[in-house]
């Protein structure tokens, strides 16, 4: 798939809104409201995130080249924009301002934080580095064998995604969903069927007024989670495709599932930079939905700023590995 599929961007677009959503502290009398709404979000947003992380995965292209791009375009990114936020963390704590994450103390800390137990959405990241890296080592191993090369990587991607997962460096969950993403674009390479789509909406009332998923979509990797969020992903995958449906919302969702990269190193620390106006936002509305409103919106425009920033001051080809990490806008 060469050409960008608008409706998996805007599902990326919706997904990384609704994970700096997530992430806000929230205040106010309507704080309680906001949190249920935030847990029910937290039962799909991330998996369907890992999902489409796992579709755009391709196992197909040269090693050396897709080392050197999982290197320059994330881990780089990860390590740089995560020692920033720890320092924002150190920051608030001097200030005295109250944080969700508590920065690492001392160098031992410092680096098992980044490489084995990441804080804030930076695990996010940190399971997509490890999970491609293991990928790119079994594909070498298993090439050095004459025969028998498509077992053999089983074997080994088994044997090493396991002793992660068995030490906790790797959750199981986001494991799944990022080779069940795998699995989708080798089933559907050529996208969805009208067929599939017709159908699917049907399919998706009947599973969802099961009991089984209507009681364990709060339980993590149960199975009603997980059919769950197969169901979402293909709902959403459907419904904008649908022309009528590609409204300005949606083109602006695409837009942002282009930008996600940005997002996903930055929002964290502009989250932490907006806390001292919390005071501020509840003044004006002791609801907290305005600070949950603007917060979101800053962080995310925040994003998009430093994005054109450092491709002004030409820093996204050492920190990206790419002359623009922004992506600008397509015109409909």
């Amino acid at each position: 798939m060469l050409n960008r599929n608008i409706a998996l961007d805007a599902i990326k677009g919706l997904c990384i809104t609704l994970m700096v959503f997530g992430h806000i502290a929230y205040i106010g009398v309507a704080s309680e409201v906001l949190n249920s709404v935030k847990t029910f979000i937290y039962t799909f947003h991330m998996p369907i995130f890992l999902i489409l992380s796992g579709f755009f995965f391709r196992f197909d292209i040269e090693l050396k080249s897709k080392g050197l791009k999982l290197l320059r375009r994330v881990a780089v990114p990860y390590v740089f924009f995560i020692s920033i936020y720890f320092f924002g963390l150190h920051l608030a704590a001097i200030l005295g301002v109250q944080t969700t994450n508590l920065p690492p103390q001392g160098l031992v800390m410092y680096f098992y934080t980044i490489f084995i137990h990441p804080i804030g959405g930076y695990w996010f990241l940190h399971t997509l580095i490890l999970v491609q890296l293991l990928t790119l080592v079994a594909k070498f191993i298993s090439l050095q064998f004459s025969d028998y090369r498509d077992g053999y990587f089983l074997l080994f991607i088994s044997v090493l995604l396991w002793f992660l997962m068995q030490y906790g460096v790797l959750d199981t969950r986001n494991v799944f969903y990022f080779f069940f993403g795998v699995l989708i674009a080798r089933m559907f390479p050529e996208g969805l069927s009208l067929s599939f789509r017709v159908l699917l909406p049907i399919f998706v009332v009947l599973i969802l007024n099961a009991d089984l998923v209507k009681t364990e979509i709060y339980k993590p990797f149960s199975i009603g989670e997980v059919i769950w969020n197969i169901l979402l992903f293909f709902l959403f995958w459907s419904a904008f495709e649908i022309k009528i449906l590609q409204t300005y919302l949606s083109s602006l969702l695409a837009w942002l599932g282009r930008n996600t990269l940005i997002i996903l190193v930055l929002h964290s620390l502009f989250i932490v930079l907006m806390k001292p106006l919390n005071t501020l936002f509840y003044k004006i509305d002791s609801s907290g939905i305005l600070q949950v409103c603007m917060v979101t919106i800053i962080t995310i425009l925040g994003c998009l700023g430093s994005a054109r920033i450092l491709d002004k001051l030409k820093l996204s080809i050492y920190l990206f590995g790419v002359r623009e990490v922004f992506s600008r806008r397509q015109s409909r």
